[in-house]
């Protein structure tokens, strides 16, 4: 993990100013508060390579550099500016390309009465952002229901795809040829089950309208929906990434969301909490603004706020990084607000893993007599927590424990 140089203060956390200025510059709308605020981040000494490879690992390079070209074109070297032009225009090209494809696969899947929902990619670009241009695209999200999965992954083989991964909740399907920029995620549920949440299919599919893309009708989730996905999409990755909060405040800002729905099916599904640390995020790091009965929602819960502090101290210090599957899974557990679903989570986290099955290694850990070998079962999760070291992971889930329990009425 790399440690950033201390170089200021900014959000109650020692930050580099290309940090600052990369949040500055990754929204949607840009105020005049926010565009003086870039202007002075400009002045200052920066590192604009190091800024840039920032935001190409934060996935807000389009962001970066409408914002930059439209308020402080003059102060940015012109080798950099002219270098984050050229990939914008990659970007938009590449996007355009990707649209045509959905179009294809989507007119393809209806002449073989196959039901597919596309999701976030091509129709989030659409919807929240108002430009193909301004989100970068790395694939098609693609939802089937899981007893046509077969059927549209055979479709898509005959297309020219190929199987790269295949795993219980999605394939990972890709069209070879010398770009290699079609990527299709194939999915039966949103998020690994593994994760436990208690969204189901027919609550998405209860949720779809038509919504027009170049003349063309497609199906797409209500915004309210839409939400509830990108905060789960965010707690699978831990908030790794600053593209996945900039989702959520460019649906904020562009959608008109109805509030009471989005409470009632986050209460309804047992997502309070993740769905407030996502909105907390947005808030905090984008200056969000947010009504004031979401915002009385989100303090009734205080382990939303030390959640949020401790994924914004990362965002803010540290080039990110991908969680590992331990990590990930425990984060994921933090997240919840029911003790069953937390449960739920850890037994999924064990069995996707292979966990719960002992290994030669378990038996030489301690030998057992015929008769107690069942015991294995109990030693395998033992060791797995000693291995990973996650002493601390447990402390910091006991503390939200206890912060839950002295929010309940």
């Amino acid at each position: 993990m790399l440690n950033l140089p201390i170089q200021d203060n900014f959000l109650g956390v020692e930050v580099r100013p290309e940090v600052q200025l990369l949040l500055y510059c990754a929204r949607l709308n840009i105020n005049s508060a926010t565009r003086t605020h870039i202007h002075a981040l400009a002045q200052q000494p920066l590192n604009w390579s190091f800024l840039i490879q920032l935001a190409k690992v934060h996935g807000v390079l389009p962001l970066l550099y409408r914002n930059l070209n439209q308020t402080i074109p003059a102060l940015v070297p012109h080798y950099l500016l002219t270098q984050l032009q050229q990939y914008f225009r990659a970007n938009t090209q590449q996007n355009f390309l990707l649209t045509q494809e959905l179009f294809r696969l989507l007119t393809l899947f209806e002449q073989h009465a196959i039901r597919v929902l596309p999701f976030k990619g091509i129709v989030l670009a659409t919807t929240a952002y108002g430009n193909l241009s301004l989100r970068h695209i790395t694939d098609l999200d693609l939802l089937v229901d899981p007893s046509a999965v077969e059927s549209a992954k055979s479709l898509l083989l005959s297309q020219g795809y190929e199987l790269r991964v295949n795993v219980p909740w999605e394939m990972h399907l890709i069209r070879p040829d010398q770009s290699y920029i079609y990527n299709v995620d194939l999915h039966s549920t949103i998020v690994p089950k593994h994760l436990s949440h208690p969204l189901q299919s027919q609550d998405i599919w209860q949720q779809v309208h038509l919504l027009t893309i170049g003349n063309r009708p497609i199906p797409n989730l209500s915004a309210e929906m839409t939400l509830l996905v990108l905060c789960l999409n965010g707690t699978k990755d831990g908030w790794r990434g600053l593209n996945r909060i900039c989702d959520i405040a460019a649906l904020i800002q562009t959608q008109a969301l109805n509030w009471q729905i989005v409470m009632q099916q986050a209460q309804a599904l047992r997502m309070q909490r993740l769905i407030g640390v996502g909105l907390q995020l947005a808030s905090v790091l984008l200056e969000l603004e947010l009504p004031e009965l979401v915002q009385q929602w989100l303090q009734r819960d205080r382990a939303i706020a030390k959640l949020t502090t401790d994924i914004q101290q990362i965002l803010l210090t540290q080039l990110p990084i991908p969680l590992s599957e331990v990590a990930r899974s425990l984060f994921h557990i933090r997240s919840r607000e029911n003790l069953r679903d937390q449960y739920s989570s850890f037994v999924g986290l064990m069995e996707h893993s292979g966990w719960l099955t002992p290994t030669p290694e378990d038996r030489d850990f301690v030998t057992l007599p015929t008769q107690l070998e069942f015991l294995y079962y109990l030693i395998r999760p033992v060791r797995i927590l000693k291995k990973y070291g996650i002493a601390k992971q447990k402390q910091l889930m006991i503390d939200h424990a206890a912060l839950t329990l002295d929010d309940e009425p």
